[in-house]
């Protein structure tokens, strides 16, 4: 796939659901608040954490997962219809399955409150369709590098995500909206997959009116990433209240 060919997407995007109004932008960045003292955070009620205090405990404890994979991983999770699916065993999973190396057991009290406590249970808010789901913001330019980067994050999130809604099994059954919503997930981690390896490559050329085009469409790609993830979440939970929903569920294989 060339570089021109991503920036022409029109015909996807016609094909693509309507997207919900309020998702214009998708720059600027998460709260400058102050990160919290773990060592005081006892104090504090995890509630107010913020996703700041999250990435100082993964930064702590070295976690080789990002933060924005992190958070769309739990998400998954939160939403898969697999009834294994331990938070503990995934919070485990961001070290490859062992937990990192805790000097103190207050230490592992505190992983815990961060990451459980308070961004899991955070995430179950989206639950809801009062509070939908939103990627991480953070500010593009149409460069090479800026470009290739945002790419590579989107491919991360929906890889995040996918994994955590199969949780570890080859194929799931969804609810049908989940199903079609997963198919469209799919296609858009190949595509902003594709796009990093091919920016990634100086052989292979990027006009600056290439990338502006290519930055705009990443933009409405995410916009559709962040309704599909919305409904995959909204339809799992809806089928959850209603078993039988599942019963007529389509089967789902992980690529």
């Amino acid at each position: 796939m060339s570089l021109n060919a991503l920036c022409n997407l029109k015909d996807y995007m016609k094909a693509s659901r309507n997207t919900p109004r309020g998702l214009q932008s998708l720059g600027g960045k998460p709260s400058d608040a102050q990160a919290t003292n773990f060592n005081t955070m006892s104090k504090h009620k995890t509630s107010k954490l913020s996703d700041h205090d999250v990435i100082a405990m993964l930064k702590r404890y070295n976690c080789p997962v990002p933060f924005h994979t992190v958070r769309t991983l739990f998400l998954g999770s939160i939403a898969s219809p697999s009834f294994n699916i331990s938070p503990i065993q995934v919070v485990q999973s961001l070290w490859g399955g062992e937990f990192p190396v805790f000097e103190t057991p207050d230490e592992v009290n505190v992983l815990f409150d961060v990451l459980l406590s308070g961004l899991w249970n955070r995430l179950t808010g989206h639950q809801k369709s009062r509070d939908p789901f939103r990627l991480v913001r953070f500010n593009t330019e149409p460069t090479r590098e800026s470009v290739a980067h945002l790419a590579q994050v989107r491919r991360q999130e929906l890889g995040g995500f996918l994994d955590g809604l199969f949780g570890g099994n080859e194929s799931i059954d969804l609810p049908e909206k989940a199903h079609q919503s997963v198919d469209v997930l799919f296609d858009l981690s190949d595509m902003f997959g594709g796009a990093a390896n091919l920016l990634d490559d100086p052989s292979k050329p990027a006009a600056v009116d290439d990338l502006k085009g290519l930055l705009r469409n990443f933009q409405q790609m995410s916009i559709i990433v962040e309704t599909e993830i919305n409904r995959v979440v909204l339809d799992c939970e809806r089928a959850r209240k209603r078993p039988s929903n599942f019963a007529a569920a389509d089967n789902r294989t992980l690529h």
